[in-house]
């Protein structure tokens, strides 16, 4: 799982990753759903790990969403 300071390398960038949770209300992601990181950044004091997530049962086409590990939201990079 990663949460520490390692997971805003960009040598991670093009990794696929497993989602965990995210503490995100509005999305359909769910735990096991995957995708390629596509970028890291900080925004307003939170690092962003922009995620380009396969397509699944809610999402028919691939989708963009960052996951906010300050916000709680954890993967595991595989």
């Amino acid at each position: 799982m990663t949460d520490g300071i390692h997971t805003y390398d960009k040598s991670l960038i093009g990794k696929t990753v497993s989602l965990i949770k995210t503490n995100d209300p509005y999305t359909k992601l769910q735990t096991g759903d995957k995708g390629i990181i596509e970028s890291i950044d900080k925004h307003t004091g939170f690092h962003q790990i922009w995620i380009k997530w396969e397509k699944t049962t809610y999402y028919k086409n691939n989708h963009t969403l960052a996951l906010i590990p300050e916000a709680g939201d954890k993967f595991t990079i595989l």
